[in-house]
C-alpha cells in the first residue's frame, strides 16, 4: 500500500478539486437530459427501492411507463440499489456518480500498473480517463468504469490462464449490461474481444480452450442480465427503433475535422470532443514511436485504432457497409466509440510518461519531441487558418451551410425541424465559428497559450539534451491545470454541473391549482419546445412535482402511443419536438378526454370551446379541459368514435398505484371498464377473481368486459408476464 500513496493522496485531491460542488451538496448534473431523464428517474426509483420494490411501473408520464424496461435506469444495478436504498435521494444521486469516478480512478491505475506503468504514470492514466475527454460527467459513466478493471482480469488471465479470471470477466460485463447503457457494454464486449484475441496473437498462445472460456465468460454475463433483458428487449421491440433505417445509426457521427479538439477543444461546434491535454501529447506521441518492441501496450493501441475507426461512422465508408450489410440499425451516435479511444489515449500516455523518462535512448526521446513540437504548431497553423478563411469568406461559408441544410438535412430522415430553423441554425454556426476562432473567447486564448508553451518547453528540452525528474512535477501540473480548466466548458462536465437552486419551483400559482387538484388526472404540455415551458412541465421532469402527464422522453418511446399523439409534440423519442399546430387540440380532443387530461398547460393563449382559461402566468396558460374523463369509468362501447362515461354507473376506486388498480361497482348492463392507463405488454386484468382478457382502446388504453351486476376488479402490471394479446 505505501508504494500507491502518491497515486491515492494525488487522486483523492483530484476528486475534491473537481468534483467538490458534487462532494459538499453544492450542485449536481441537472442539466438537460440529467433533468429530464435520470435524476427524476432516480428519485422515483430512489422511493421505490426504500420501500422494497422496483419502479417496474410510474404513473406519470406516457400514461403509464415500464420504467424499469428503459435500460438507462440501471434498476438491477447492484451499486444503484445499494446506495439509493442507503442514503438519501439527493446524496445517493450526487455521491453515485463521486464513487463511480473513484472506481474509475483506481481500475486505471491497477491496470496501467499491471501492464509495466510506473506510479506516476498510472496516476496520469488515471487522471486523464476521469477528467479529459473520454467521460467526464457524461451519464453512461456507470458503464464503462468497469472497462478498465475488465482489461485487468484479461491480463491476470494471460498470465495464469486460470478459469477463474475469465469468470470476475463474466462478473464484469454482467455489472456493465446491469448499469444502465447496453450499447456502451455491447461496444465493451467488443473491444474486450479485440484485446483478448490480439493480447493471445502477440504472446503467441492461442489455443482453442482460450475460446471457450471466453465464451463461458460471456454466458455469465448474460445470466446476470437476462432479467433487465426481457424487459428491455420487449420496450425496445415496441419502439421506433425497431423500425430504424441508416440514417439513424449514422447519426452523431464523429467530424474528421474534430481531430483538432486535441489542442484546441473549445473550438468544437458539433459533436464530442477528444481532448487529454495538450501536454500530453508529448508522452503520447513516444508511446506510438516505440510501441512495436512493447507487447503489452500493442492491444491498447488496437483498441485506439479500431475505436476511432468506428467513430468516424458516416465518415467511414466501411462502416457505412457494414451497417447497410447487416441492417443492423438499432445503435446510433457511432461517436460513442470515442469513449474507447479517449481510454486507450490515457493509457498509451500513462505508458509513455513513464518510459519517456526512464529511456537512455536520447535519440527516441527527442524525436518524439520534435514530433510532439510538429503537431502542436499545425494545430496552431490550422486554427489561425480556421479564423481567417472564416472572416474572409463569410457569404460563401453561409451560402454553402444554406446549401447543405437545403439538400442533405431539411425532410431527411431524423431531421425534423423547419426550413427556417435550419437557416437560423447556419447563422448560429457561423456566429460560433467566430466566437470559438477568436483570442477574446478566455478559453480560446487559454488553449492557444497552452499549445505554444509546450511548443517553448518542448524545443528547450531538444536545446538542453537532458531531462531533470523534477519534470515529472511539472508536467504532471500542468497537465492537472490543464484539465481543471477543460472541465469549465466540456461537452458533458461544465455545463451539466448546476446549482440545486437549479430546480426551484417556477410558476407557482399554477403548479398550486395542479397539486391542490385531489382527482386522478393527468396533463399535457401544449408547447414543450417552448423556452418559456417551466421545467417541471417537461417530462421527466414533472415526476418531481409528482403531476402525471400524457408526454414522455425516452429513446424507446412506444412507436404506438408516439404515432397517436405525434400532432400533439409532445412525445419525444430523443430526436427533438416541434411546436404542436394550435389545430392538433381540437383534433384530439377526444383522445385527449381518453387519456384523462384535464389540464393543458400552454406556451400560447388558446381559444375552444371546450377548454376553460383558469390562469395565466409568466407566459405560460393553464387551461382545463370541461367535458375530461376520469381516470376509471364504464362505457357501453369502446369502438365508436367517440366514447362515453355512463355516469349513472357507480364505481369505487379502492386501491390506485403504480401497476396496479382495484375497483368495485355494480352495473345495470352490459359495457367496459375503461382504465386510461398505457395499454403495455405485462398488464393482466381479474374480474371477481378470474383472469379477463384485456381489450385494446384506441390502441392505446386498456379496458375489461362486465356484465350485468357488481363487480370487483384488479389490474395489475406483472412485467414478466410478456406472452402477447
Amino acid at each position: 500500500m505505501k508504494k500507491h500513496t502518491g497515486f491515492i493522496l494525488f487522486f483523492c485531491a483530484a476528486i475534491f478539486i473537481f468534483l467538490g460542488r458534487l462532494i459538499f451538496m453544492q450542485g449536481s448534473f441537472l442539466y438537460g437530459d440529467y433533468l429530464q431523464q435520470f435524476y427524476p428517474w432516480s428519485k422515483v426509483y430512489s422511493e421505490a427501492i426504500k420501500n422494497f420494490a422496483f419502479p417496474f411501473w410510474t404513473r406519470y408520464v406516457n400514461s403509464g411507463f415500464p420504467l424499469m424496461a428503459e435500460g438507462q435506469l440501471g434498476g438491477f444495478y447492484p451499486v444503484s440499489i445499494a446506495m439509493f436504498f442507503l442514503l438519501p435521494f439527493n446524496i445517493a444521486y450526487n455521491y453515485s456518480i463521486i464513487f463511480h469516478f473513484i472506481l474509475a480512478g483506481i481500475f486505471t491505475y491497477i491496470f496501467a500498473r499491471k501492464i509495466g506503468i510506473d506510479g506516476w504514470g498510472a496516476s496520469l492514466s488515471a487522471l486523464i480517463f476521469c477528467f479529459g475527454s473520454s467521460f467526464a460527467g457524461c451519464p453512461y459513466l456507470r458503464t464503462f468504469v468497469w472497462f478498465p478493471l475488465a482489461l485487468f482480469a484479461i491480463e491476470k488471465y494471460f498470465d495464469a490462464k486460470k478459469f477463474r479470471y475469465i469468470f470476475y470477466l463474466g462478473i464484469i460485463i454482467g455489472l456493465q449490461l446491469l448499469a444502465g447503457f447496453v450499447q456502451m457494454a455491447a461496444y465493451s464486449v467488443l473491444f474486450y474481444l479485440v484485446y483478448f484475441l490480439y493480447g493471445l496473437k502477440v504472446r503467441k498462445t492461442v489455443k482453442i480452450s482460450d475460446f471457450i472460456k471466453i465464451a463461458a465468460s460471456l454466458f455469465i454475463a448474460f445470466i446476470l442480465f437476462f432479467p433487465q433483458l426481457i424487459l428491455s428487449f420487449t420496450m425496445a421491440d415496441l419502439s421506433t427503433r425497431a423500425q430504424a433505417s441508416s440514417g439513424f445509426a449514422l447519426w452523431g457521427s464523429f467530424i474528421p475535422f474534430n481531430i483538432i479538439s486535441l489542442c484546441f477543444p473549445k473550438i468544437i461546434i458539433y459533436g464530442p470532443q477528444l481532448y487529454i491535454g495538450v501536454f500530453t501529447l508529448v508522452f503520447l506521441i513516444y508511446a506510438i514511436s516505440v510501441y512495436k518492441k512493447e507487447i503489452k501496450i500493442k492491444p491498447i493501441l488496437a483498441i485506439f485504432l479500431v475505436s476511432f475507426f468506428l467513430a468516424l461512422g458516416a465518415y467511414n465508408p466501411l462502416y457505412v457497409l457494414f451497417i447497410k450489410v447487416t441492417r443492423f440499425y438499432s445503435f446510433r451516435n457511432p461517436s460513442k466509440f470515442l469513449v474507447f479511444s479517449g481510454f486507450a489515449l490515457s493509457i498509451l500516455s500513462g505508458w509513455g510518461f513513464t518510459h519517456f523518462f526512464k529511456t537512455d535512448d536520447m535519440k527516441k526521446r527527442f524525436k518524439a519531441l520534435r514530433a510532439a513540437a510538429l503537431f502542436i504548431a499545425i494545430n496552431i497553423f490550422a486554427f489561425a487558418l480556421i479564423n481567417v478563411i472564416s472572416r474572409v469568406f463569410k457569404g460563401q461559408i453561409l451560402e454553402i451551410g444554406r446549401w447543405y441544410v437545403t439538400n442533405y438535412v431539411f425532410g431527411k430522415d431524423y431531421h425534423r425541424h423547419y426550413m427556417q430553423t435550419y437557416l437560423s441554425k447556419v447563422d448560429a454556426f457561423y456566429a460560433q465559428i467566430i466566437d470559438s476562432t477568436s483570442v477574446s473567447n478566455l478559453f480560446m486564448l487559454i488553449s492557444l497559450l497552452l499549445c505554444i508553451a509546450a511548443i517553448i518547453v518542448v524545443l528547450h528540452l531538444v536545446k538542453h539534451k537532458s531531462i531533470n525528474k523534477l519534470y515529472k512535477f511539472f508536467f504532471l501540473a500542468v497537465i492537472f491545470s490543464d484539465l481543471f480548466v477543460f472541465s469549465f466548458y466540456s461537452a458533458d462536465f461544465g455545463k451539466n454541473i448546476k446549482p440545486f437552486s437549479y430546480i426551484n419551483q417556477t410558476h407557482n400559482a399554477i403548479l398550486q391549482i395542479l397539486k391542490s387538484d385531489k382527482e386522478n388526472f393527468r396533463i399535457l404540455p401544449f408547447g414543450l419546445a417552448s423556452e418559456n415551458m417551466p421545467w417541471w412541465v417537461k417530462p421527466s421532469a414533472n415526476m418531481l412535482v409528482k403531476i402525471d402527464s400524457i408526454a414522455s422522453y425516452s429513446p424507446l418511446a412506444q412507436k404506438t402511443y408516439r404515432d397517436e399523439l405525434s400532432s400533439l409534440e409532445a412525445v419525444d423519442n430523443s430526436l427533438g419536438l416541434l411546436y404542436p399546430q394550435t389545430k392538433a387540440l381540437k383534433d384530439n380532443h377526444d383522445l385527449l378526454k381518453l387519456l384523462n387530461v384535464k389540464y393543458i398547460i400552454s406556451s400560447e393563449e388558446l381559444n375552444f370551446d371546450f377548454l376553460e382559461k383558469i390562469i395565466f402566468e409568466d407566459k405560460i396558460w393553464l387551461y382545463k379541459i370541461r367535458d375530461y374523463f376520469p381516470r376509471v369509468f364504464f362505457s357501453q362501447n369502446i369502438s365508436d368514435a367517440s366514447i362515453k362515461i355512463s355516469k349513472e354507473i357507480n364505481l369505487n376506486i379502492l386501491d390506485y398505484r403504480n401497476g396496479f388498480l382495484r375497483v368495485k361497482l355494480s352495473a345495470d348492463r352490459e359495457g367496459f371498464l375503461i382504465f386510461s392507463e398505457n395499454n403495455y405488454p405485462g398488464w393482466v386484468a381479474y374480474v371477481d377473481g378470474k383472469q379477463s382478457a384485456i381489450l385494446k382502446v384506441k390502441n392505446l388504453i386498456q379496458a375489461v368486459k362486465l356484465c350485468p351486476g357488481e363487480h370487483d376488479v384488479i389490474f395489475k402490471y406483472s412485467p414478466y408476464n410478456l406472452i402477447e394479446r
